[in-house]
This record gives structure tokens, sequence and C-alpha cells, in this order.
């Protein structure tokens, strides 16, 4: 991952502190389609309310386009 890309997860406040963006992933076939494209989950957690896992990524550049054209061609 370059330095740029790294930047462009965090969120920077007027103060000076970045706050890391995540993005929470539900479903199991979002999660294999965002692996094949080489995105990286940072953790995976167990919902304690429906016992489901959960796939945490970070809110990359490559990850944000893919998100908005797999939702362009659901809508279709």
């Amino acid at each position: 991952m370059q330095i740029t890309q790294i930047i462009g997860i965090f969120d920077f406040n007027l103060k000076g502190s970045f706050n890391l963006k995540p993005f929470y992933c539900y479903s199991i076939k979002l999660k294999k389609e965002l692996l094949a494209i080489g995105e990286r989950y940072i953790t995976r957690t167990l919902n304690e309310n429906t016992n489901k896992y959960c796939w945490v990524f970070l809110r990359t550049e490559k990850l944000l386009e893919y998100l908005t054209k797999r939702k362009q061609e659901l809508v279709k």
C-alpha cells in the first residue's frame, strides 16, 4: 500500500488528530468479493446479538469505488 493510499483512510480533524474509517461487512458474499479484488480485512468480530461474523475493512479508495460500482450494477 502506498503512502497516499494510507493517508486516504484517515479522517483528520481540526485538532490534528485522526480517526480511522472502518467499513463493517456483514455479508459473506461481499467479503469474498472484496478479498477477490485485493482488499484485506483488518479484523473479524462476532456480533453477540446475532451470533454472526463481521469483517472490518479499511475504507480505501479502491474499496469505495468497488462498492459504488457494485451498487450501480445491483440497481440496474
